[in-house]
């Protein structure tokens, strides 16, 4: 989501981006197609212009994020040897805390 300062203010996306993860959602907005196909998407042909979003049920902070859970030492080595990148990595402790989660 971007501001064109039109239909979607500076405002709209702060506040879409400070709505936590796992949180329902109303979105409203109107069905375009794009210029060139989305290939990061399953919908490849159209594309979402949104004009509202609202939070119906805001979400607890998680303790950690799924994808640092899903790591493994090997992903984070490599990524240390070859980018010099220190990623994220959630203890086993924090993981059995946390089982509904993981």
């Amino acid at each position: 989501m971007f501001a064109d300062d039109v239909k979607v203010s500076k405002g709209m996306v702060k506040y879409a981006c400070g709505i936590p993860k796992e949180s329902i959602v109303d979105v409203g907005g109107i069905l375009t197609c794009p210029e060139a196909k989305i290939e990061s998407a399953t919908q490849k042909d159209v594309e979402l212009q949104v004009t509202s979003i609202r939070v119906v049920s805001r979400a607890a902070a998680l303790p950690f994020e799924l994808v640092d859970a899903a790591r493994s030492d090997a992903e984070v080595a490599a990524a240390a040897a070859e980018k010099g990148e220190v990623l994220s990595t959630v203890s086993q402790d924090v993981r059995l805390d946390n089982r509904a989660l993981d």
